[in-house]
């Protein structure tokens, strides 16, 4: 099971900014009215059946939040790594930080490679393996 997870996960190279962004909203989205449910409207006729719904949606998008918010924090700062260096005005900084943007680019794939490439030639420098 973890392998198919596993090449499925590789097979959205470059998209996984995108995917780790939405997963950590909607489960965020979950957290938040489930707990509002919990805090606010339990006690209101007609809501209260939904509560035992409530409790098992804080577990499940808690669990979520646990899981995912992390990877998804850890390439938004890669993504922020690019857009730092790019706003780079010294070449001799550049030069020294190139490592690092290669590496985030490598990391978030898809447009993030040719983005930082493009940039990178532009300035005359080249990416590196």
């Amino acid at each position: 099971m973890v392998g198919v997870l596993s090449k499925l996960w590789n097979s959205w190279y470059g998209k996984h900014l995108q995917i780790t962004a939405t997963v950590t909203f909607a489960f965020g989205l979950m957290f938040i009215y489930s707990v509002i449910h919990l805090a606010f409207l339990q006690d209101i006729e007609g809501w209260g059946d939904f509560t035992a719904v409530s409790i098992v949606m804080v577990v499940i998008s808690g669990l979520g939040l646990f899981i995912v918010a992390p990877e998804f924090l850890h390439l938004k700062g890669k993504a922020n790594v690019i857009n730092e260096l790019m706003n780079l005005t010294s070449t001799a900084e550049l030069r020294r930080r190139q490592a690092e943007g290669d590496d985030a680019a490598r990391d978030l794939g898809g447009m993030f490679v040719d983005k930082w490439g493009n940039f990178l030639q532009e300035k005359g420098l080249k990416m590196r393996r």
